[in-house]
């Protein structure tokens, strides 16, 4: 009983077609794509939009995206499990680092997406009013960063 493995879309394209996929999902840049894969610069464009329209290249840009995005996600769970273990030292009943929690807090942030460097609102007068969304955390309690870190979580997981 043999057993066909089914072959990934990038492996059935040739190598010059593999190395283009390779280059587009470097940078979306169809043109230096198509360049760093060894074709003509000066038809580099036309090439890469000709490429981008084969279907079997197609899939397998579309492959090569999805995998991007699969160990995107696995780093990012990866490093959040990590800042939650340095929160949960940092705020332990035998350490209490203030600094130590309120810099993983930032990074937790920091990795869901969630700072807001700066917002301008406007005044009375039409004016901008700048507000830094920079807060120090270490002036926190315990129960404080830990209820913190909750909300942090709970939005990452939205």
């Amino acid at each position: 009983m043999s057993q066909k493995t089914e072959q990934s879309a990038h492996m059935k394209l040739s190598p010059k077609r593999q190395r283009f996929v390779d280059e587009y999902c470097a940078d979306f840049n169809g043109t230096q794509a198509a360049i760093r894969a060894g074709y003509s610069a000066r038809t580099a464009n036309e090439q890469a939009a000709a490429l981008l329209a084969i279907p079997s290249v197609k899939e397998a840009v579309e492959e090569r995206k999805k995998s991007i995005r699969r160990k995107s996600v696995n780093y990012r769970g990866w490093l959040l499990r990590k800042t939650r273990l340095i929160i949960n030292k940092c705020t332990s009943n035998d350490m209490w680092d203030p600094k130590g929690a309120n810099g993983a807090v930032r990074n937790m942030v920091d990795i869901l997406g969630l700072r807001l460097e700066k917002k301008e609102i406007t005044g009375r007068d039409g004016g901008a009013i700048e507000v830094k969304a920079e807060h120090n955390l270490s002036k926190l309690t315990k129960e404080e960063l830990r209820q913190l870190l909750a909300l942090v979580e709970k939005a990452g997981n939205k």
